[in-house]
């Protein structure tokens, strides 16, 4: 054989290592690629759970821990489905338990505000003050 011509080494010989075979497109050369999955090794349906994990933090950090942690459990959880309806499934619990955690703390901080207020007002009224004498602005 010849290889001084332009001509390529492999061809009228019945094998060409470029060639697909089965239907099985070859990775670019340098990636692997694991049998059934595109190029770079993910599915195409994967599940991005970034988004709630990060809402479940910020529910943990501001109070309501309890479902927070819950809610990430679920979130983390929810790549390790053997479904992708499965990891959905899991994901949508988890954005309603961070919803229900932000409702709760926005109420429980309402409440609060207005607990401390009735409490500061009973306070004053004990000690005889009212809220004119607190602003020191003399009528």
């Amino acid at each position: 054989m010849d290889f001084n011509n332009n001509q390529d080494p492999w061809q009228n010989q019945g094998h060409n290592p470029h060639q697909q075979h089965f239907g099985h497109q070859q990775p670019p050369h340098g990636q692997y690629s694991p049998y059934g999955q595109p190029f770079g090794g993910r599915s195409a349906q994967e599940i991005n759970n970034t988004g709630q994990v990060v809402f479940s933090i910020i529910n943990i950090v501001f109070g309501n821990w309890i479902l927070g942690i819950i809610a990430i459990i679920f979130a983390v959880n929810s790549k390790t489905q053997p479904t992708y309806e499965a990891g959905m499934s899991h994901l949508r619990t988890a954005k309603i338990l961070n919803i229900v955690a932000v409702v709760l703390n926005v109420v429980g901080f309402v409440v609060g505000i207005i607990v401390f207020a009735i409490w500061w007002a009973l306070l004053l009224e004990i000690m005889g003050l009212n809220f004119t004498m607190l602003a020191f602005v003399p009528f």
